[in-house]
């Protein structure tokens, strides 16, 4: 019995065989379930930026609010969204 040294693809999570041959890999980058996880950690990726800003925003915004109540002074970044 042959046992062969594998590898987890850091994408998909699939097993691929260390060593193997380059059509093979290519074949398994260009597949769907490869190709949809990497679209899925994209997204995510893209949607903690998004939050991230909306948070600082919010926070600015809140900061702004607490300034004028305590001060009643105007500030210009009333309009942040």
């Amino acid at each position: 019995m042959t046992t062969k040294e594998m590898e987890v693809c850091t994408i998909c999570g699939s097993f691929l065989v260390v060593g193997d041959i380059p059509q093979r890999v290519e074949e398994h980058i260009s597949g769907k379930q490869h190709m949809g996880y990497a679209k899925v950690r994209d997204t995510i990726d893209s949607l903690k930026v998004t939050y991230a800003t909306f948070v600082n925003r919010l926070i600015m915004k809140r900061r702004c609010y607490r300034i004028r109540r305590v001060l009643n002074f105007h500030c210009r970044c009333t309009n942040i969204y």
